[in-house]
Formats: structure tokens, sequence, C-alpha cells
């Protein structure tokens, strides 16, 4: 994957220890179809950035990764601090 498309796409991931913890997930065979995944990573125990490209939200029951540069990451707080989002 390129550096440019890499920029404009980011990609994710989640991690449940226990399919008990996701409250829904929706999927279609139909691509223009949303899909929503909702769950519950439980207590906060970490935030971090792994080498500085992907941001880790760690909880006791799982863990959300989103592949943002801390960068990004502040570009868009600031906006949203500002009403911009």
């Amino acid at each position: 994957m390129d550096m440019e498309r890499r920029a404009e796409e980011h990609s994710f991931s989640i991690e449940m220890r226990s399919k008990g913890s996701l409250s829904h997930v929706s999927l279609s065979d139909r691509s223009a179809e949303p899909v929503l995944i909702q769950g519950e990573l439980g207590a906060l125990e970490e935030v971090c950035f792994h080498e500085g490209v992907t941001l880790e939200v760690r909880g006791e029951k799982g863990t959300l990764r989103l592949d943002i540069n801390k960068e990004e990451l502040e570009t868009l707080l600031a906006k949203a601090q500002k009403g911009f989002i």
C-alpha cells in the first residue's frame, strides 16, 4: 500500500476477549449496506500509540486499534474543540 493511499484510508481492528461483550454486529451481503459493530471494551486500561501510527485503546474486555498518527489525531481534536466536527 503506498503512503498516499494509506494517509487517506485508515484501517481499524476490534479485538474482543469474548463475543459476550458484543451487543450488536450487523453485516450484509450487499456492499452498499451499512455495517455496525457495537460492544463494550470495559474499564479502560491503557491508551497508547504503536510506532506512532496506530492508536490502541485497550479495555478489560477488548482492544480497539485505529491506523491514525498523532498529528492527524491532534488536528481532529483541535477541530472538534473549535466545533468543526
